[in-house]
């Protein structure tokens, strides 16, 4: 059952990411796409460098409360 949403305000809790605060920008099976978290450069032939925002594991990231400035479980 998947508890997370598009839009959901998250923290990532693990990875080099760690401590960014976030809202979801899409969901794909077990990964969560972060909006301006986890994002890398790539070479792309006839497009050149591109920036491109790579997934992170649902487990990695926590629901995040803006008043009480925590994570906390759903």
């Amino acid at each position: 059952m998947k508890k997370l949403r598009k839009g959901d305000p998250v923290i990532v809790i693990a990875g080099k990411n760690k401590g960014a605060i976030s809202s979801i920008a899409s969901t794909s099976g077990d990964f969560v796409y972060l909006k301006d978290v986890n994002v890398v450069k790539r070479a792309t032939k006839g497009q050149g460098f591109v920036e491109k925002t790579l997934p992170i594991h649902h487990s990695n990231v926590a629901y995040y409360l803006a008043d009480q400035k925590a994570a906390t479980k759903i």
